[in-house]
């Protein structure tokens, strides 16, 4: 499928910047948060190589492009 016909919003002004600085934010490396069984607020990240940066509140319901709204994720995540 063309994007010219893709329903995905442009990348604002800038984001390839920013997208640089979430990468940089994060030392290259998926931060999403693991969740033992017994830990559910783990501080343990994933670490696999971030390839995706990711809205934590997505745009449509009130997030942002800030920095702290925006988090690298891996393939998986």
């Amino acid at each position: 499928m063309p994007w010219e016909s893709s329903n995905r919003r442009k990348d604002p002004p800038g984001w390839s910047s920013i997208r640089k600085r979430v990468i940089e934010k994060a030392l290259g490396q998926c931060e999403q948060n693991l969740s033992p069984l017994d830990l559910p607020q783990s501080s343990i990240r994933c670490g696999y190589p971030g390839t995706d940066v990711d809205h934590i509140i997505n745009v449509a319901q009130g997030g942002t492009d800030s920095l702290e709204n925006l988090q690298l994720l891996c393939t998986w995540h």
